[in-house]
């Protein structure tokens, strides 16, 4: 009796999910999608309700929540399409919250270089991170995640490399 309530419930709150989002009622949305996440975070549909929440924290004022929700989205898909969109706006909300936000910006940038295959979005996140890194002066990981960029061969063509060399050597400077 107890699951078939439960079963219920969880569906109720799905519908009413849908509901919100059909009425741009994102604030309400948030609400409902955050009491989803914590009452049934590993039920199948928990991950089409996160991107939900991000989605309508997206469309808020609130940006660090938007990072958070989007960096959740990254850490429950990963690897795949949506885990890349999600972790890409993540790390642009991150960066635009600027302070202490910027760390967490370069450490998801890192995580998701450090995870994915060789290619594209990957270097397009190792160099996020090293630049990112210098930038808000942690030189050490900045100069870890350039040596990264060369191990895996994602440096780019000889001016790229030129340019990463240059940013080691300052770094190396103002250690």
């Amino acid at each position: 009796m107890l699951n078939q309530h439960q079963s219920q419930h969880q569906q109720m709150m799905l519908k009413l999910i849908d509901g919100l989002q059909v009425l741009s009622r994102n604030k309400d949305m948030i609400v409902a999608c955050r009491q989803y996440l914590e009452r049934y975070g590993k039920s199948a549909q928990a991950n089409s309700v996160e991107v939900r929440l991000a989605d309508a924290l997206m469309q808020t004022p609130d940006r660090e929540g938007a990072a958070v929700a989007a960096h959740a989205v990254w850490k429950r898909n990963a690897n795949n399409s949506i885990g890349k969109k999600y972790a890409a706006m993540a790390v642009a909300r991150y960066q635009a919250l600027g302070g202490q936000y910027q760390k967490q910006g370069g450490e998801l940038s890192e995580d998701v270089f450090n995870r994915m295959p060789t290619g594209t979005f990957a270097q397009f996140m190792g160099e996020n991170a090293a630049k990112l890194y210098a930038t808000i002066e942690l030189r050490v990981e900045s100069n870890r995640v350039i040596a990264k960029l060369f191990q895996r061969g994602m440096a780019g063509d000889a001016n790229s490399q030129r340019q990463w060399h240059l940013l080691t050597a300052q770094n190396y400077e103002k250690l």
